[in-house]
């Protein structure tokens, strides 16, 4: 069964130096070291090394990067003379939610290195999604995002409803390069509660459950990354470390394969302690970037360079990957 997962250790590419690598990323596609991997960020070509070549994001092909020599048994060649073959980027922070499905190329994102990159940020994307919703779902896009509707309404075929449906209409299409996406939160809002999920209503006791059951479907499905913002039943935002832990636990207890995400900038008015609260519970990943970017009014907050060094450096003893999230 093909995994859908997104890996956090990058893909390889071939870079030239010191001119541009674009003719050389496209005939590399994506590669991957399959054995004798390199220990520093990049190394020099100076003997052969065997790669698997992935044309298009999907297709496992044998290859070669060569320095200066002819393999004539590998297809295809790259000769990586005078080259470096670095690490590729994982771009965490992407809305390729609909480019995915319309396009084989990812870019800008996949002319500038990137050999993954995750899609389904900020809440926002198209599934899971009934028929009569989806103007819905374009509108909360074009409004988060600046894509414009027309685009979405031109591009997208609608041939799926639920998550893992639309992660199949998303594997049936060709790529320069791989792609993995969240479970939008505003999607699933609307597909268990239709308009009072519009209309921000509290969610029932049986609303959460069958939000619980279709997000352990979607991980199943292939989802990468589960995004974490705590409220209490009131609905007010909290980093309380202790709410936090009851979620995370639930969600472990499910889905343990799953790569959780907590929000450090979820709740607007807290100290720097405050928001660092989740980050206790070594989650996989954390938001950290420099505030909000598409909220008004007291809802806006800005990280200063000195609370993005502290919570990186919360997030290096906790080994969590700080992440840029914008909400």
């Amino acid at each position: 069964m093909y995994k859908r997962q997104v890996v956090l250790e990058p893909n390889f590419v071939v870079l030239d130096e010191p001119t541009s690598a674009l003719d050389m990323l496209f005939q590399a596609q994506m590669v991957d070291l399959l054995r004798d991997r390199p220990s520093g960020d990049a190394w020099r070509a100076g003997r052969e090394r065997p790669v698997s070549a992935v044309e298009g994001g999907r297709s496992p092909r044998r290859a070669s990067i060569v320095a200066g020599r002819a393999n004539p048994s590998a297809v295809p060649e790259i000769d990586a003379t005078g080259l470096l073959v670095t690490p590729g980027f994982v771009d965490l922070h992407t809305h390729y939610d609909g480019q995915a499905i319309w396009s084989e190329r990812m870019t800008p994102s996949s002319a500038h290195g990137v050999t993954t990159a995750v899609m389904g940020n900020c809440g926002v994307g198209f599934a899971p999604c009934r028929p009569g919703d989806h103007d819905v779902l374009v509108d909360v896009m074009a409004g988060v995002e600046d894509i414009p509707g027309v685009v979405m309404v031109d591009g997208l075929p609608w041939h799926w409803e639920t998550f893992p449906e639309f992660l199949d209409a998303v594997d049936a299409g060709r790529r320069d390069i791989d792609v993995a996406a969240f479970l939008p939160h505003s999607p699933l809002r609307v597909y268990v509660m239709g308009q009072r999920g519009v209309d921000r209503e509290p969610a029932t006791a049986e609303d959460l459950a069958l939000m619980r059951k279709l997000a352990a479907e979607a991980v199943r499905a292939g989802a990468s990354v589960l995004h974490i913002h705590a409220r209490w039943d009131d609905g007010k935002p909290t980093q309380d470390a202790n709410r936090y832990r009851d979620i995370l636990a639930a969600i472990r207890a499910r889905c343990p394969e799953t790569i959780l995400q907590v929000s450090t900038g979820g709740a607007t008015g807290m100290s720097r302690a405050e928001r660092l609260q989740p980050l206790s519970l070594n989650p996989e990943m954390a938001t950290l970037d420099c505030g909000t970017l598409n909220f008004g009014g007291d809802e806006i907050f800005v990280n200063t360079e000195n609370d993005i060094i502290a919570f990186a450096a919360v997030s290096y003893t906790h080994l969590t990957l700080p992440t840029n999230y914008s909400v």
